[in-house]
C-alpha cells in the first residue's frame, strides 16, 4: 500500500491511501492544491497554488509532478522542476509551503510488522500513523513540535491582542527565536510605504553578548520582497520569508539567521516560518492602520484648530451703518481654504469690501490667504488710489509666492461721505450690481 501522510500542517495528521484515491473528471492523476473542485488532496495555506502538483500512478510506480507552481514542490529539500516527474520512495519527504508530508510504499520499504494498518478513508478522521513508538528520532521531533507549539501559540496570543507596532515586531521576533532553536539571531524590516528605503530594521539577538552590528543580506531581502517567496540561503543558514498585505503587496521581511553550521535549517522550518509569517503579516498591517489612524486624528485635530484660527482672521461679523446692509456668509471645501473676504475700515470715510479666492485648497490655500490679507491691508492703509494699492499687492506676492499659484480678488471700495462705489476687478468673478427694482 502506497501511502502519502500529512505529518505538519493544518489539517495533520492525514493519512492519504494513494492507490485508493480516484481522481476528479477532467484530470489524469492526483492532483494537490488550494482549488476544491478539482483537487483531491485540498491543502488552504494561501501560498499553495490552484493546481500545486499532480501525482500520477504508473509502472514506473508514484510519479509526483510540480505543476508550475510559484512557491514550488520540495522532495528531500530539492526543489522539482515545474512538470518533470519524480519517482517517490519510500521515505521520501514532500514540502508544500507550510505543509510536510511523507511518502510511505509498505510493499517495498521497512518491515509491515512494524508499522501499523493504514485507514483508506481519509475524510472520516480515523487515520493512524506508522511510526515506531521506540524511534529516537521520533521523541526528538516531539519534544522540538511541543516547543515550536507552545512559542506558536504564545505568538497566536500576542498577535491578537498586540496593535502597537512598537510592541508587536519585539514580541515576533522573540517567539520566532523560541520557536527555531537553530535561530542565532532575527530581523524584521519593514518598507516605508512610498517605495523608498525600507525602514530601520528590528533586530533580535539569542545571546546578550552578540555583535550589535548585524550584517542583513540585503539581496535576501530583495529578492523575497521582489518575488514575494520565501528564499533559504547560506547553506541553509538563512531563512527570508516575505510579509504581505492582503493583496499580497509587501510589506517586509522576516530575516532569521543561524551561526553555526551544524545547525542549519531544514525545508520544513521555511515552510512553518512561512507560515507564521502570513498571521505575522495581518497583525503588521493591522498595526500600520492603526499607526496611520492616529496620525490622522491627530491631523484633524490639528486641522480642526487652524479652520477656528482662519475663522478667527475673517470678520465675526458684518459692519453696521446706517443706510447700508451687508451680508456674508463662509464653508470652506475642507477643513481650511483658500475663500477670503474683509470689511476694512480706512481714513476719510472710506469702507473697503474685499473678497478673494486662492488657487488650490486646504492648508497651502489657507496660508496663502493670510498672506494675501496681511499685505492688502498693509497697502490700502498706506495708498489712497485702490488701484495702486492693488498693483503693490501684485508686486509684493508675485516675487514671493510660490510657482503657480495666484489669487483672484475684486475690491469694492465704499466712499460713505458721497456714497460712492469704486470697484476693482483683479481676475475675480465680476461683481452684479443689483438695484431695489430688480434692474
Amino acid at each position: 500500500m502506497r501511502i502519502l501522510r500529512l505529518s505538519d500542517g493544518p489539517g495533520a495528521p492525514q493519512d492519504f491511501a494513494l492507490d485508493r484515491l480516484q481522481p476528479l473528471p477532467n484530470t489524469d492523476g492526483i492532483l494537490i492544491g488550494r482549488d476544491e473542485r478539482c483537487c483531491v488532496v485540498h491543502l488552504t495555506h494561501p501560498y499553495v497554488s490552484r493546481r500545486h502538483a499532480m501525482i500520477r500512478l504508473g509502472v514506473q510506480g508514484v510519479l509526483l509532478t510540480d505543476e508550475g507552481s510559484k512557491a514550488g514542490t520540495f522532495v528531500n529539500g530539492v526543489r522539482l522542476k515545474p512538470h518533470l516527474p519524480r519517482v517517490l520512495r519510500d521515505n521520501d519527504h514532500v514540502q508544500i509551503s507550510g505543509y510536510s508530508f511523507q511518502f510511505r510504499d509498505v510493499a517495498t520499504g521497512g518491515d509491515p510488522s512494524k508499522t501499523v494498518e493504514l485507514c483508506a478513508d481519509t475524510g472520516s478522521g480515523n487515520t493512524k500513523h506508522t511510526e515506531e513508538a521506540s524511534s529516537p528520532r521520533a521523541v526528538r521531533t516531539d519534544i522540538n513540535t511541543q516547543s515550536k507549539l507552545k512559542a506558536l501559540m504564545q505568538l497566536t496570543q500576542d498577535l491578537r491582542k498586540i496593535v502597537s507596532l512598537d510592541e508587536l515586531l519585539p514580541s515576533v521576533l522573540g517567539s520566532l527565536l523560541a520557536m527555531f532553536a537553530q535561530a542565532d539571531c532575527g530581523v524584521i524590516v519593514l518598507n516605508d510605504g512610498s517605495g523608498g528605503r525600507p525602514r530601520r530594521p528590528l533586530v533580535r539577538h539569542r545571546q546578550a553578548e552578540s555583535p550589535s552590528d548585524t550584517v542583513i543580506q540585503w539581496s535576501l531581502v530583495q529578492a523575497a520582497t521582489d518575488d514575494r517567496l520565501p528564499v533559504m540561503a547560506a547553506n541553509d543558514l538563512l531563512m527570508c520569508v516575505p510579509l504581505l498585505d492582503r493583496d499580497e503587496n509587501p510589506l517586509g521581511v522576516i530575516h532569521l539567521d543561524a551561526f553555526q553550521r551544524q545547525r542549519r535549517f531544514t525545508p520544513e522550518d521555511l515552510d512553518l516560518l512561512t507560515t507564521v509569517a502570513f498571521q505575522v503579516s495581518f497583525a503588521v498591517e493591522n498595526a500600520l492602520l492603526h499607526e496611520l489612524a492616529i496620525r490622522e486624528r491627530s491631523l484633524e485635530m490639528e486641522l480642526r484648530i487652524a479652520q477656528h484660527i482662519q475663522v478667527d482672521l475673517l470678520p465675526s461679523q458684518p459692519p453696521r451703518i446706517d443706510g447700508y446692509e451687508f451680508y456674508d456668509y463662509y464653508a470652506p471645501a475642507k477643513f481650511v481654504g483658500g475663500d477670503y473676504y474683509d470689511y476694512l475700515p480706512l481714513d476719510g470715510g472710506r469702507l473697503a469690501l474685499v473678497l478673494g479666492d486662492v488657487s488650490g485648497k486646504g492648508v497651502p490655500a489657507a496660508l496663502l490667504m493670510a498672506k494675501v490679507s496681511s499685505e492688502l491691508g498693509a497697502c490700502l492703509a498706506a495708498e489712497p488710489d485702490p488701484v495702486e494699492a492693488l498693483n503693490q499687492v501684485n508686486r509684493r506676492f508675485s516675487r514671493r509666492s510660490p510657482e503657480g499659484a495666484f489669487v483672484t480678488l475684486v475690491l469694492a471700495m465704499l466712499d460713505l461721505s458721497r456714497h460712492a462705489l469704486t470697484i476693482v476687478n483683479a481676475g475675480h468673478i465680476r461683481p452684479l450690481l443689483r438695484r431695489p427694482d430688480g434692474i
